[in-house]
């Protein structure tokens, strides 16, 4: 029994460290995997002390071993020290192996004890997850969907809606001021194309789950949230307002459909009634599941089997938009593509790049370059304009081929989360640019919309009342266009930007 809660206790435990900014369906592939790992402990254990209570314990000293490997060998500096980490680990591991098969007695004691000490571990990790989950319920306030007018004729065909979200994709001015590099051939392309880009558009938040949450309602999130205290981390009331949208929920009362390939962010990847069917077999890594294998021994080829992934699932995700299928019902394409936003796996013209760092990690701004996954701000923003010029070339591709082949004019929402992060503190808003960070990027093709309803500094919380008010009848005024930025670990104790 010890066996099994040694292989689920850390996994739970660091679940319940994060669990107010993840969804529990994270658990479920970790939890099947080191099973399957455990049980593999317990096979190669029985073997050896052909004994099945020694085998047991042999197989759960193993497992602690193998999850205090890697916190033990970050803290150690350099190659001979991390070598001689890995030399002992298995030195104990094979002495370990050697004790158990030369004693053929009973150990009840011991036994017992990592029976106790299992179960006290899980149930304090299952507590502290429970009662995070439970922390956030009753701040959800209710959210009346508002009334869908006739703005189509009933014999109409109603256009597909691409709502495409490039992560952390820089304003214009910022590429040029920042970022040394001039984005006027991609603004001159939307253009042409008949989009607008709005020159000084900023992003309502600086984080992504914030800013989706408030975009996909259409409301600033302090009316969507109550009861929140500045210090609150629970990022799963983000979750929630993501999942079951009320811009989702009004347009498949308009009859849409929806169509999202995963991300590989948790909180804009979903399942349920998902139209996306993936071309060929794809593999995709979480949050928790790159946490969790920052934890364990970093196995070599594991950070380039990542990155492979994490590359494969952006040019999934890319094709995507290359699909324009004929259907007899319209669809709302929902596209979240995690890059630019570190990690940096993509040269200017797409060959693979080696992301920096011990091992692979999906964070941006001083989680990332103050804890050394990128060497200096320098090295982020040339790892970001690489990684931009070779996502642009291929949205310009992508957004040719929807404008070609769709019957219908549709409708076209590109816009970015936030902006870049080489220079964003976590922790400190004094040594964050603000300006890198919040000038988002927004550029709208919306066939009927009168050039008025535009504005240059358009937010996110207000393009999506445009596009419920042009095309489905509703009468959302328009929002002050506000811009916050917080920490974070404090998502919801709001700096507006003036």
């Amino acid at each position: 029994m010890h066996s099994l809660l040694f292989t689920i206790f850390p996994l739970v435990r660091l679940y319940g460290l994060h669990s107010s900014q993840l969804a529990l369906q994270v658990l479920i592939i970790p939890i099947l995997l080191m099973g399957l790992l455990g049980l593999s402990f317990f096979v190669l254990a029985l073997a050896t002390t052909r004994q099945r209570q020694g085998a047991t314990i042999l197989a759960t000293l193993w497992l602690i071993l193998f999850w205090l490997h890697q916190p033990i060998k970050s803290m150690l500096t350099g190659g001979f020290a991390a070598t001689s980490a890995d030399i002992l680990f298995l030195s104990l591991a094979l002495m370990l192996a050697i004790r158990m098969t030369r004693y053929r007695g009973e150990f009840p004691v011991l036994d017992k004890f990592l029976t106790v000490t299992g179960i006290i571990l899980v149930v304090s990790s299952v507590s502290i997850a429970v009662s995070a989950k439970l922390a956030y319920k009753g701040k959800l306030a209710e959210r009346e969907l508002p009334e869908i007018g006739t703005v189509f004729e009933s014999h109409e065909r109603k256009p597909d809606i691409y709502i495409i979200v490039l992560d952390g994709y820089a304003r214009s001015d910022v590429l040029e001021n920042i970022y040394d590099y001039n984005n006027e051939r991609f603004i001159n392309f939307l253009e042409s194309s008949g989009f607008y880009v709005a020159e000084q558009s900023h992003a309502n938040y600086s984080q992504t789950a914030l800013s989706l949450a408030s975009f996909l309602n259409f409301e600033y999130l302090d009316t969507l949230i109550e009861n929140t205290e500045a210090n609150d981390r629970d990022k799963i009331l983000l979750y929630e307002l993501i999942q079951q949208s009320s811009l989702r929920q009004l347009l498949e009362q308009g009859g849409y459909r929806y169509s999202a390939p995963p991300s590989g962010y948790t909180f804009s990847t979903t399942n349920e009634n998902n139209e996306y069917r993936a071309p060929s077999r794809s593999v995709t890594f979480n949050e928790f599941e790159v946490l969790l294998m920052q934890g364990i021994p970093q196995i070599p080829g594991l950070k380039s089997m990542q990155a492979n992934f994490h590359r494969k699932m952006v040019l999934d995700s890319l094709d995507a938009l290359q699909r324009v299928e004929k259907r007899d019902y319209p669809v709302l394409h929902f596209v979240h593509l995690w890059s630019p936003h570190p990690p940096f796996v993509f040269s200017q013209d797409g060959s693979p790049i080696e992301p920096e760092g011990p091992y692979f990690d999906v964070s941006d701004g001083s989680h990332v370059v103050r804890d050394k996954f990128i060497d200096s701000s320098e090295e982020y923003v040339h790892g970001y304009r690489e990684q931009l010029i070779f996502l642009t070339e291929r949205i310009m591709g992508s957004i040719s081929n929807i404008l070609t082949k769709s019957e219908v004019p549709p409708v076209i929402i590109m816009m970015s989360d936030h902006g870049p992060g080489a220079h964003l503190d976590w922790d400190d808003v004094d040594n964050t640019d603000l300006t890198e960070r919040l000038a988002n990027f927004i550029a709208l093709y919306m066939p009927g919309v009168e050039s008025h309803q535009y504005y240059e500094t358009m937010t996110p919380v207000n393009v999506s009342r445009l596009l419920l008010n042009s095309y489905f009848g509703t009468a959302l005024p328009p929002l002050p266009d506000r811009s916050y930025f917080s920490a974070w670990l404090t998502p919801y104790d709001f700096v507006e930007l003036k």
